[in-house]
């Protein structure tokens, strides 16, 4: 995938192409100015600045970005909360920084080992994995709408997990 040609609009769905110039000042005086815009129209403490998807800008790169954009965060006096690739980067995170797991109740490709850095480095981690509690997810095979991405989500099976169970290590206190 390629950027867009200026002045025309990405109007696509595909994700994890494209990356930031994250080597670039200019991309983080913008990205400072729109967590300030939207920590001064957000009354809670915390703002999510994401990082998933991000297959398209190499490993030491969104290393820089993610360390980078959390700083800003903090900066603006919210906690940064970021998707559990995030924790990826371990010790480059702000102090306090909350990871949010999206991965399967059964952890893969070592998303419970980015999930557990946050809490190593004094965050804590919110739980929502895609196949009990994503609610664009099939309730049943039969079901007209919905996704399958996660796999089908019977109503019982998004009911009856258990978050303190979910990734060894994370114990309940380590769960927002």
């Amino acid at each position: 995938g390629e950027l867009p040609v200026n002045g025309v609009a990405y109007d696509g769905t595909a994700v994890g192409f494209s990356s930031l110039k994250i080597h670039d000042e200019q991309t983080y005086a913008f990205v400072a100015d729109v967590f300030r815009e939207v920590a001064q129209l957000s009354p809670g403490p915390y703002l999510h600045l994401g990082g998933d998807e991000a297959l398209g800008t190499a490993p030491e790169g969104f290393a820089t970005f993610i360390a980078r954009t959390a700083q800003l965060v903090a900066d603006t006096g919210k906690t940064p909360i970021a998707w559990h690739e995030a924790g990826a980067i371990g010790e480059r995170l702000p102090a306090g920084t909350v990871g949010q797991y999206w991965g399967l109740r059964t952890p893969t490709d070592g998303m419970d080992e980015q999930a557990r850095a946050f809490v190593a480095a004094g965050g804590r981690v919110i739980l929502s994995p895609a196949d009990a509690i994503y609610l664009d997810m099939k309730p049943d095979a039969d079901a007209p709408l919905g996704l399958t991405w996660a796999g089908v989500v019977p109503l019982e099976e998004a009911y009856d997990w258990e978050p303190a169970e979910l990734i060894a290590g994370i114990a309940a206190d380590g769960i927002l």
